[in-house]
């Protein structure tokens, strides 16, 4: 598209924006392809393609909306609640009600020092060495790594917390199963820029979940503390049943300050991104998240965590890494096998084909297993 308007830059360039705007609005005085070719001196052809960019973009600002209209027509700018807060002897029906309410809570010092030390030991030789993020959304300063199932034994434990996994399904609606869907430390470092604020169940394609219906429960654990100065989450309390769509700025945020070993449970439908980290040292925290058993997860489970490891795991731990029947018929393997047996019986199908079938598949007598 660039190719054939040669005039865009030059129109950003100059803020010829008047005419694009009239025409965005549907001004008919200037919808002619003429006029459009004299102000931009490009070809017709060109003027129409350019035309036609422009009903993109002002279409996709129009499915963009801006939150601030709404606060002030709700008049909840700058009245945001705090996020609730609990101790570590909280119930899971607690938590699960804060996060149907609020869209997200914080459960403080749930994890021990031991645990989170295990952790850090455990992940040093990849958080070291893991690139910086290439664009604004995942961070120019902040560093992200995954794995953490096959690269960290003290991750199993924060995975499968009791806690935990007793507020997902609480959180879910109905359903057959529930999984992992990603494993990953993010820490944001010293001079980050606020993330833009979002939210999780967007990674679907942006499908529009009905209002009210959870895909997704998640958690970011505090290896450090989180404070507003070094870039703690933030989230905007609430706003799980809001439009979809909206663009919020972190100003109408409210931060998730946290000791280290707390954790913020939120849905994927509540608004939120990572703060600015505006002090001298990282701000580290531990994403795990969970997803009903039908949707793709975000982390590749079965690759990121290599066979000969899974098989060393615990089955219910590997259920929750997709091991499992995500719904009926959804999941099996080969001759409608259990993803377990799968794992743990590789070579099942590895038999001799007969002559018959070998002649049928056009395969060598030499490879005559797959």
């Amino acid at each position: 598209m660039p190719i054939l308007v040669p005039g865009l830059v030059e129109w950003q360039a100059t803020q010829r924006y008047s005419v694009a705007h009239r025409f965005a609005r549907g001004d008919p005085s200037r919808s002619s392809d003429a006029l459009w070719a004299s102000h931009l001196r490009v070809g017709r052809a060109e003027a129409v393609v350019f035309r036609l960019l422009t009903i993109r973009k002002a279409w996709l600002a129009a499915t963009s909306l801006d939150a601030r209209p709404f606060f002030r027509q709700t008049g909840e700018m700058g009245s945001l609640p705090e996020l609730q807060r609990f101790d570590a002897d909280v119930t899971s029906d607690e938590v699960a009600a804060a996060i149907r309410a609020d869209g997200a809570c914080i459960v403080e010092r749930l994890a021990t020092d031991d645990l989170l030390d295990r952790f850090a030991t455990e992940m040093s030789p990849w958080t070291e060495r893991v690139a910086q993020g290439g664009e604004d959304f995942a961070g120019t300063h902040t560093r992200r790594a995954g794995a953490l199932i096959a690269r960290s034994e003290a991750a199993r434990e924060l995975v499968t917390n009791p806690v935990i996994l007793a507020t997902v399904p609480k959180v879910l609606p109905k359903h057959t199963a529930f999984q992992l869907h990603l494993t990953q430390t993010i820490a944001i470092g010293p001079g980050e820029t606020p993330q833009s604020i979002h939210r999780d169940q967007w990674a679907w394609d942006f499908f529009p979940f009905p209002t009210g219906f959870d895909v997704q429960c998640n958690t970011i654990w505090a290896l450090t503390d989180f404070t507003e100065e070094n870039g703690a989450t933030r989230v905007v309390p609430g706003s799980n049943t809001w439009d979809d769509k909206l663009r919020i700025d972190p100003s109408d945020t409210v931060a998730a300050t946290m000791p280290r070993g707390s954790v913020l449970l939120y849905s994927g439908s509540v608004y939120h991104g990572g703060g600015a980290n505006n002090s001298g040292s990282a701000r580290v925290g531990i994403n795990i998240t969970y997803c009903l058993g039908w949707l793709r997860q975000e982390e590749n489970q079965y690759l990121a965590c290599p066979p000969e490891i899974a098989r060393t795991l615990d089955q219910d731990l590997l259920k929750l890494m997709g091991y499992q029947h995500g719904a009926f018929a959804l999941g099996y393997s080969d001759d409608l096998r259990h993803p377990l047996e799968a794992l743990f019986n590789p070579n099942v199908m590895a038999q001799p084909i007969d002559a018959d079938a070998r002649q049928v598949l056009g395969v060598r007598k030499e490879d005559s297993t797959v």
